[in-house]
This record gives C-alpha cells, sequence and structure tokens, in this order.
C-alpha cells in the first residue's frame, strides 16, 4: 500500500466544540478549507500491529498535563487495556467484549485487503502516542498528538444484535478516524465518542449508529451513507472538499445540539443526495448550509423533507443558508416544506424494527445511489489519468 495514489487529508480542529453564530461558524468552515494537506508518506513494510497482553490491574500512564486539568481527559483516567495496537495489521482482526478494552496507540493502519472487525461489546480507544515520532509532512495528521485509525481496507461493527461497539477518543484533543481505501465499509450500532471522521474515498455506510462530541464528518470523496444515526454536539456533516465526486444519503438520523447539521459545497445530482426525514434541532449554526462554489456556479440544491424543530416557513427559512440569505453563495437549498411534526422513529434509538424496515425501504435507492457514485468515479478516474499523461 502507497499514499502516494491518495489524493487528500483533511485536518480540521480535533479541539473541544465551541458553538459559533452562523456567520462565525461560515468563516470556521471557510478557515477549515485551507486546511487541506496531503496525506502522510506512509513506509512500506511498516511493521505489524503490536498486540501486547496486559494484567487486568494495568493503569496506563497519565500523559503530561492531565492531572492539572482532568476534565479536559475525556477518556478512562485509570483502565485495563487487554490489547495494545500500534503500527499496521498483517492479517484480519477481530475485537469483542472477551479481548476488549483495546488500545490504539498512535496509529493503527487497516491495510488494504484488511478487515478490522469490531464485534458486539468491543470497546476500543484512541490516545495519542507520546513517545512515538512526529510526521515529518507539514501538516499531516500527528500521532504523537491524537490517536488515529486509518482504513485502507474495511471496517466492519456489529452492535446491534446484542452489546453496541464503542469508539472513544481517549485524549484531550480527541481522535482522528480516516476511510483512505477504495473499499466498503460497514458499521452498525457503534458509537463513536470524541472522534473526528475524514472519508476521502470507499463506501461507508452507517447504520443505527451515534455520533457524541464529535469534531465533524468530512466527506471529501466516496460514498456515505447515514440511517438512523445520531449526531449530538457535532461539528456537522461536511460534503464541501470535492477531492473527487461524492454521494450522501442521510436518512431517519437526528442532528441535536451541535454546530451544523449538512454543509454542502457541490452537487452531485438527485440519484446521488438523499437527505430525508430527519431531524434538526437545537443547533447552533445552519440546519442546511451551501458553500461558495468555483467559479461562482449557480447550484439547485434538492433536499427532501425534513423536521426543523418548527412548521412555521419563517422560523425554517432561518435555519438555512444560501444565496437567498447569503449574496456571496450562488447555491441555493431547494427543500420540501417541512414536516408538520417530529417523526415517530428517528435515530438510533429507534425500535430495531424500524431500523430494519428504514434499511429494507432504501435498497433500492441505495443501490441506484452506489451504481451512480461507481460510473461518476470511473469517469472522474479516467479523466484524471488523462490529464496526467505528458
Amino acid at each position: 500500500m502507497c499514499s502516494s495514489r491518495l489524493a487528500l487529508v483533511i485536518l480540521i480542529h480535533l479541539l473541544y466544540l465551541s458553538y459559533p453564530s452562523a456567520s462565525e461558524a461560515h468563516a470556521e468552515l471557510d478557515s477549515g478549507l485551507s486546511q487541506l494537506r496531503p496525506p502522510p508518506q506512509l513506509p512500506e513494510g511498516l511493521v505489524a500491529a503490536e498486540v501486547v497482553e496486559l494484567p487486568d490491574d494495568y493503569q496506563p500512564p497519565e500523559p503530561p498535563g492531565y492531572p492539572d486539568n482532568p476534565s479536559s481527559y475525556r477518556g478512562p483516567k485509570v483502565a485495563g487495556y487487554k490489547l495494545v495496537l500500534s503500527g499496521q495489521l498483517d492479517k484480519d482482526l477481530t475485537l469483542s467484549a472477551e479481548n476488549t478494552p483495546a488500545l490504539v496507540r498512535g496509529m493503527l493502519i487497516v491495510p488494504a485487503g484488511r478487515t478490522l472487525l469490531l464485534k458486539n461489546g468491543a470497546r476500543l480507544y484512541l490516545q495519542p502516542d507520546l513517545h512515538g515520532k512526529t510526521p515529518n509532512v507539514e501538516g499531516a495528521p500527528d500521532p504523537t498528538a491524537n490517536g488515529m485509525l486509518w482504513i485502507y481496507g474495511r471496517l466492519l461493527s456489529d452492535g446491534l444484535s446484542a452489546g453496541r461497539v464503542a469508539l472513544h477518543g481517549a485524549g484531550p484533543s480527541g481522535a482522528g478516524l480516516f476511510f483512505y481505501g477504495e473499499e466498503a465499509s460497514e458499521l452498525r450500532g457503534a458509537d463513536l465518542h470524541d472522534t473526528a471522521t475524514t472519508q476521502a474515498s470507499g463506501t461507508v455506510q452507517w447504520l443505527g449508529c451515534t455520533f457524541n462530541r464529535c469534531a465533524h464528518y468530512a466527506l471529501a470523496r466516496g460514498a456515505g451513507l447515514f440511517v438512523h444515526c445520531d449526531f449530538k454536539r457535532c461539528g456537522g456533516v461536511l460534503a464541501t472538499y470535492d477531492a473527487g465526486p461524492w454521494s450522501l444519503l442521510v436518512k431517519r438520523c437526528q442532528f441535536e445540539g451541535g454546530n451544523e447539521g449538512l454543509v454542502l459545497g457541490s452537487d452531485p445530482g438527485i440519484e446521488r443526495l438523499i437527505v430525508e426525514q430527519n431531524h434538526f434541532e437545537k443547533l447552533a449554526g445552519a440546519h442546511l448550509r451551501a458553500m461558495p462554489v468555483e467559479k461562482g456556479r449557480p447550484l439547485e440544491l434538492l433536499i427532501g423533507e425534513n423536521w426543523h424543530g418548527t412548521s412555521a416557513p419563517e422560523e425554517f427559512d432561518a435555519r438555512i443558508v444560501d444565496r437567498r440569505s447569503n449574496p456571496r453563495l450562488s447555491a441555493r437549498i431547494n427543500t420540501r416544506p417541512p414536516a408538520e411534526g417530529p417523526y415517530a422513529a428517528v435515530g438510533a434509538g429507534a425500535p430495531m424494527q424500524d431500523l430494519a424496515r428504514t434499511y429494507q425501504e432504501l435498497a433500492a435507492a441505495r443501490q441506484t445511489l452506489l451504481a451512480a457514485q461507481r460510473a461518476k468515479s470511473k469517469l472522474w478516474s479516467q479523466r484524471k489519468t488523462t490529464a496526467q499523461k505528458p
């Protein structure tokens, strides 16, 4: 696996969330666009992941500064880890309630062709490696500052049938989850805490998952599908970076108490942008926000019916930021009228039969979206290859 074929890494603030006004949020997102950096140069032949058996009473060392400011440490201050993982997996790995809690120290890479499976009850903590090496590429993710999980292969989780799966950013500035491969990952019943996610390629499907205090979900390229998920005190889903073709499906999800809902920077088309029957409530910024587009091209973004905490048209319109409210923008978010009231079964807490029903109802739309994404990605790759020829 070589990172030279990958186009992008996104370093947006892995810090505690603040809740700015809509104008401040817009400025913050603008500044985030300037923080795009190339992926780190991952050496070939990286050592296999270190798996260390620890006694049950093991206590990991306190990183510097935590005793003076214990409130800044979100992970367990005293815990015993059954496994310690770092480096690169040389074979598939399954984590469950039996062999976790497990600690990712610094950086763990799941290379192409490998799978990390999180089964019922698995608990995974991502923590910086204070004694590791800092990257020699400017702007690259620093494993001495944040724990990181890089997925070039597949990440799977099964936390719906019995015992949810948990992934924690165990450190003062959260952690990073990066999807960089062309393979498909699927997470069911996973709870992410203090973990910012960047998807730069591939397909990632989320069913019945929760995102808690997560700085962002940045969709730069690939297909991101969210069904019955909760985003609580999060920075928003940001499809603004256009590193390549992207597709987004968001249905029966709940956005509550965070900065932004959905932030869109281009229009993938009606088959590849499905946003309907979601709840957007108590957000500091916009529920739906358009970002400036290249050369000011006019865009019409089609969004389905959702619940925005109100059925009053004037209050609903105030929660949307596009060219009608900001003359800098050339995109218009064309939404169906808001729902008259909240939906009956939304988010990860909906009964299992409702999750199954929604997932089945989306089967045709999901297949159409993924087929359109594959076709668009193939064309994009061909054009990119042609442009690179001398």
